[in-house]
Parts: C-alpha cells; structure tokens; sequence
C-alpha cells in the first residue's frame, strides 16, 4: 500500500473527513515500514518514539518474564493502533 492510500485509510477510520492541510501534515511527519516476520519493533522498557498503525499482517504484543516465558498483551490486528501507551511514561 502506498503512503497515501494508508493516511486515507487511517483517516477513514479514526478521523473521518479532513482537510487537506491535515492530510499534508501526516504525510509530512509519517512513514511506511515494512517489517519482517518476528522482528522486534520496541521491547519493554523503551521510551516512546512512535504510535503505529498496522496496515495488514498481524503483531503479537507479549511481556517477557525473568525465566523468558512470555505473556500475550493482545494481538494486533490490521487497522489498529499500538504503542500508543509508550508516551505515557516520556518525559
């Protein structure tokens, strides 16, 4: 998918219509990443950098514990938001 079918299809789905000095803004300050099968995009711990949106493919959040068993947070889903959560904790 190109950058700018992914910003209308973000804006379709969390902000409806728009103008196009806004449209122009996200297409300023975003990005399309590709990321390859069980890549690590952020681990826990992490000061937050960027709020994703997943355009197709699924992603597995989980925590690790000491021992390195791990605890699925939730999957994500094509269409969804994550790491949002991140920014709480920056400073």
């Amino acid at each position: 998918m190109n950058k700018k079918d992914a910003i209308n299809l973000f804006f379709s789905k969390f902000i409806g219509d728009s103008d196009k000095s806004l449209s122009t803004t996200f297409s300023t300050i975003t990005t399309i990443r590709e990321i390859e099968k069980g890549q690590i995009l952020f681990t826990q711990g992490d000061k937050g950098e960027f709020v994703w949106f997943l355009i197709d493919g699924s992603i597995k959040l989980f925590k690790s514990n000491s021992d390195g068993k791990e605890c699925v947070v939730r999957f994500v889903a094509p269409n969804d938001i994550f790491a949002e959560i991140l920014f709480s904790d920056a400073q």
